[in-house]
C-alpha cells in the first residue's frame, strides 16, 4: 500500500472529507498552510506524494506513526520489531527509542519513493 490509501483509510476512518482534512491541517499547521483538497486528492489517488514533512504532519494529526501510512494494518508492530533487529546490527547502541522510530520512518519513506520510481518506469 502506498501513502495516498494509507492518508485515505486514516481520513475516511475518522469520517472526514478531503476539504475537512486539509482545514484541519492548516489549523492545527498554520505555518505550513498549503494543504488543500486537491493536493490530497492527488496524494489519495497516488498521482503526487506528499513531502516527508506533510506526511510527518498528517501522521502526527492522526496520532500515528509515519510508517503507519504506508502500512495500515495490524502487523505494524511485528514490522517494526522486525526492522528494528535488522537496523540494530548498524547503529550504535545508544539510540533512544525515538531516534530509532524516526530512522525507521525515514527508511520506509525511502523505500516508497524508491518503489513508486520502479512502478513508474
Amino acid at each position: 500500500m502506498g501513502i495516498g490509501e494509507g492518508i485515505r483509510n486514516m481520513r475516511k476512518k475518522n469520517k472526514l472529507t478531503m476539504e475537512q482534512l486539509a482545514k484541519n491541517l492548516n489549523t492545527r499547521f498554520p505555518h505550513n498552510s498549503n494543504f488543500t483538497k486537491s493536493k490530497i486528492s492527488k496524494w489519495e489517488n497516488e498521482k503526487e506524494e506528499p513531502r516527508l514533512s506533510s506526511a510527518k504532519q498528517i501522521a502526527d494529526y492522526f496520532n500515528v506513526p509515519l510508517d503507519r501510512l504506508y502500512n495500515n494494518d495490524n502487523s505494524t508492530k511485528t514490522q517494526n520489531q522486525s526492522n528494528k533487529d535488522k537496523i540494530a546490527a548498524h547503529v550504535s547502541e545508544d539510540v533512544t527509542e525515538a531516534e530509532m522510530k524516526e530512522i525507521i520512518n525515514y527508511l520506509n519513506y525511502v523505500k516508497s519513493k524508491r518503489n513508486k520510481y520502479i512502478s513508474d518506469k
